[in-house]
């Protein structure tokens, strides 16, 4: 099996962009650049397998389409035509949901769903994971039982229905199983039989109660803890601090081309790439280029800084404005990015002149978009937030408009309709996804 993470290889697929993808370049970038051939035989026998002659039973799996630059989609989307058309047993290509059509259609070939876990499934995975790494031996497992299925249902019950296909996703179980571990391991050990979950476990602090265990366990390993409790309270605070602040900017890199983040440029870092791929969130890839070990990781470090610029005293860097609503709040593919962000809203108010600009900023937009035509960022944040029921992007639009003292500009977006005649809040009723 052949397997082509495409996140890996970024810079080789941007210098093809223009060229032609026909069959004997695309068998040279895969068993030259991926598969390190080096060997006549070696090369013989892939191209063999690429041409038939009964020895056709490669497969080949890319991963990762939903995370390529946009500048070369359509080279990545060529490639795959010229694979399919090989003599390759199959040809897997794994991406997000929002681009499945987009594949199908190009590819001519229906998509499998992978289904998310059951809650069933999710018990029954905590349960053997636990086992396992606890080393529990001959398992009590009614206690077992209790504390997997009181720690799924708590989930579910504090979950919005928008986030629950996420919870359900099974390396988002492996990530819970990790996450309460300890939690476990104490209930496990005393005898108490009812379960201490009372706080609230939505995505969002899902992945930062995550996060926060990546960082203590590199801290316990990497650090003296034998000082002062109150300076090594401090030291953790700090240490913890600068590797978000380190995720985020990686993140930012991730996500976004070079030119929508260059007030990063002066940034200097404080940790090596070799410490922070041992933290075991992110990584460099072989172009250099950061590589989350989970897509969503990048998405909620993302959420997070944006959210700091907006909330923080000194005015941010007019790009924010810009990433916040012509990228994030418009795009498909930040969809897991708007749900930590709703989340973050929801806890997090922004001053009211980052507010403001960002009202100016949609007021300008709307009164250019008879010159322009359509305008990502204007004419459709606010119908994704809709239709995602974002309430509290929603809210943050509104707000922003309103600081600007856009009042009219607020209503007509307000009541202006889609390609079908339908203004946007009439569509989220009827989608059932509209809350407030």
């Amino acid at each position: 099996m052949v397997r082509i993470d495409l996140n890996e290889y970024g810079e080789l697929f941007k210098d093809q962009r223009g060229k032609t993808m026909n069959k004997e370049r695309v068998h040279e970038l895969v068993s030259k650049e991926v598969l390190k051939l080096e060997s006549h035989l070696e090369k013989e026998l892939f191209k063999k397998s690429f041409e038939g002659n009964g020895i056709s039973n490669v497969v080949v799996m890319v991963d990762g389409f939903d995370v390529i630059s946009p500048d070369y989609n359509e080279t990545i989307m060529d490639m795959l035509h010229v694979l399919k058309q090989t003599s390759l047993e199959h040809l897997w290509d794994t991406t997000r949901p929002h681009l499945r059509e987009k594949l199908q259609d190009n590819l001519q070939q229906l998509s499998y769903t992978l289904q998310p876990f059951s809650e069933f499934e999710q018990v029954q995975f905590l349960e053997n994971f636990w086992t396992e790494i606890l080393n529990l031996g001959a398992a009590n497992q009614q206690r077992l039982q209790i504390y997997a299925t009181a720690l799924i249902r708590k989930l579910a019950q504090s979950t919005s229905d928008k986030d629950r296909k996420f919870t359900g996703i099974p390396l988002q179980t492996h990530m819970i199983a990790e996450a309460f571990e300890e939690e476990f391991r104490s209930f496990y050990e005393s005898e108490e039989y009812k379960t201490s979950l009372a706080h609230k476990l939505n995505l969002l602090g899902l992945y930062r109660r995550f996060i926060d265990r990546k960082y203590d366990t590199y801290y316990r390993e990497n650090w003296n803890m034998s000082a002062g409790y109150l300076f090594a309270e401090k030291l953790r605070e700090h240490l913890f601090k600068d590797m978000q602040l380190e995720h985020q900017h990686l993140a930012l890199q991730a996500l976004f081309t070079a030119d929508k983040v260059t007030f990063l440029e002066n940034y200097h870092s404080t940790f090596s790439d070799e410490e922070l791929a041992s933290i075991g969130i992110e990584h460099r890839n072989r172009q250099g280029k950061p590589h989350f070990v989970d897509n969503n990781f990048a998405d909620y470090f993302v959420a997070e800084f944006l959210i700091n610029q907006l909330t923080k005293e000194t005015n941010p860097h007019p790009h924010v404005h810009d990433i916040v609503l012509n990228e994030l709040l418009s795009r498909r593919d930040y969809q897991v990015t708007r749900s930590f962000l709703d989340g973050l809203f929801e806890i997090s108010t922004p001053l009211k002149e980052a507010l403001k600009q960002c009202g100016d900023l949609l007021n300008e937009q709307w009164k250019e978009r008879e010159t322009r035509g359509t305008l990502i960022g204007v004419t459709t944040a606010l119908p994704q937030a809709a239709a995602e029921d974002n309430a509290c992007i929603i809210g943050f639009l509104i707000d922003s408009l309103k600081s600007a003292e856009c009042l009219t500009t607020l209503k007509e977006i307000m009541l202006d309709v889609d390609d079908m005649g339908c203004p946007v809040w009439y569509m989220a009723a009827q989608n059932g996804s509209l809350q407030h």
